[in-house]
């Protein structure tokens, strides 16, 4: 998911807020859809399995994997404060 061919994460803004290194997760289903040959089901379920790994996570930690314009974050990508 991540590297040349991977998905598209960099720093996005949503109202006053910045979340560095995050990626969409609507764009991440079609993604897996692309290069796992998944169904949208299976895309999901694939994300979800990600975050029950702890791989990757919602920003807030507010919302599970979904087929939406929410962002997400790999763990090993999270800032030291």
């Amino acid at each position: 998911m991540k590297g040349d061919q991977g998905l598209n994460i960099q720093d996005r803004r949503h109202r006053l807020n910045i979340y560095p290194r995050c990626f969409v997760g609507s764009e991440a289903v079609i993604w897996l859809m692309r290069t796992q040959r998944a169904t949208r089901k299976e895309a999901l379920r694939i994300g979800r399995l990600l975050m029950r790994k702890r791989i990757i996570h919602h920003v807030l930690d507010e919302h599970p994997f979904d087929d939406a314009y929410l962002f997400y974050r790999f763990y090993e990508d999270e800032q030291q404060e």
